[in-house]
């Protein structure tokens, strides 16, 4: 094994790792890439990696019927900087060469072979980090598609609440929508950009109309009694009392969904363009937003409610609803720093173009 490939395990220290030494997993935004996965060029990825990395020289450790994991270092000084475990380190460097691992019985990972960097590939940059990339920004698509499906469903919800009255804010919010949704057509870069910004616009005067709707309704929810006599002294005195608040509970709740939506359209909107840090902003403001609301009223739903049935709703952790879809955005913003291929031997030698015709 080559003195210039060590081992950098989380806590910064140096291991020399020997072929069929036991590894663990690196730390980090892993991408997998499978055989048969929809949508995913698997022989042509392969073939790729077999251009950027000498693979070549381990072909006599490969056995067709094993299987393999191709481990392909994607941020090479973040992940330095953070202590990430790394196999393959190159002292002279600091370039994190990919690592070819055998997949054994137990699903552990055994060490097999370094491949070194082509060397007019280190000029060229990482290739896998392109394609990387690409499925970072196809999977960013997918998910402010699925936002705005949500906000379509929500906002049909709402416009019922409304009479089917289309009012500013309804307006404004299914607005911006469709201008992010058709920016994300557009080829060139700053174009989509500066369409992406004017959509934002749109969701963020949205946002606060329906916070604001959002406030009144809560801060104005009649309260319930807690009492048994005196729920039923109102509901004598106001048939029906307790079904209209249920839903005028439901309209809040409703209201709330659409609210969250869109702060959720907004952030992937900044991620979308590279503002990572004014996407987390997006969501600390709708957090202090909520803290605003007076929520004491809402919450005297529960006293006609058994716990399991009302337990969940927004009116009880209006904050931390909030703060997990943060906290999800979060991981999902990070760009990949590891490509995991998966292969059988006989895939990777059919990669190589060394599989003999039977």
């Amino acid at each position: 094994m080559s003195d210039d490939i060590i081992e950098v395990n989380g806590n910064g220290e140096i291991m020399e790792v020997q072929p069929g030494d036991l590894v663990e997993q690196p730390q980090g935004k892993i991408l997998w890439i499978k055989k048969g996965h929809e949508g995913v060029d698997f022989k042509g990825i392969l073939a790729q990696f077999s251009q950027y990395a000498d693979i070549g020289h381990s072909l006599t450790h490969i056995e067709k019927l094993k299987q393999y994991v191709v481990q392909v270092p994607l941020q090479y000084q973040k992940a330095l900087d953070e202590g990430t475990y790394f196999i393959n380190q190159n002292q002279k460097t600091g370039v994190m060469w990919p690592s070819l691992m055998e997949v054994k019985e137990s699903g552990r990972w055994g060490f097999v072979d370094n491949l070194p960097i082509v060397e007019q590939e280190l000029v060229r940059g990482n290739p896998m980090r392109d394609i990387s990339m690409n499925f970072y920004n196809l999977a960013l698509q997918k998910q402010i598609e699925s936002i705005a499906a949500t906000v379509e469903r929500t906002y049909k919800v709402v416009e019922k609440i409304e009479h089917g009255q289309m009012d500013d804010r309804i307006a404004l919010l299914y607005s911006g929508r469709e201008q992010i949704q058709l920016a994300m057509l557009l080829n060139d870069p700053e174009d989509r950009k500066r369409a992406i910004a004017l959509g934002r616009q749109s969701l963020i005067d949205a946002k606060y109309q329906l916070g604001l709707t959002l406030k009144r309704r809560i801060e104005e929810f009649e309260p319930i009694p807690e009492g048994w006599f005196a729920q039923r002294w109102l509901a004598f005195r106001n048939k029906g009392v307790f079904d209209r608040r249920d839903d005028e509970f439901q309209e809040m709740q409703d209201y709330y969904e659409l609210y969250l939506e869109a702060t959720k359209l907004i952030a992937k909107s900044y991620v979308e363009t590279g503002d990572i840090d004014a996407a987390r902003q997006a969501f600390a403001d709708s957090m202090t937003f909520m803290e605003t609301i007076g929520f004491k009223n809402a919450r005297t739903i529960k006293y006609i409610h058994k716990p399991k049935e009302i337990q969940d709703r927004f009116v009880f952790y209006p904050v931390a609803y909030i703060e997990a879809e943060r906290e999800d955005a979060d991981e999902e913003a990070k760009e990949y720093d590891y490509m995991m291929i998966e292969a059988s031997g006989q895939d990777i030698m059919e990669a190589l173009g060394d599989v003999e015709e039977v």
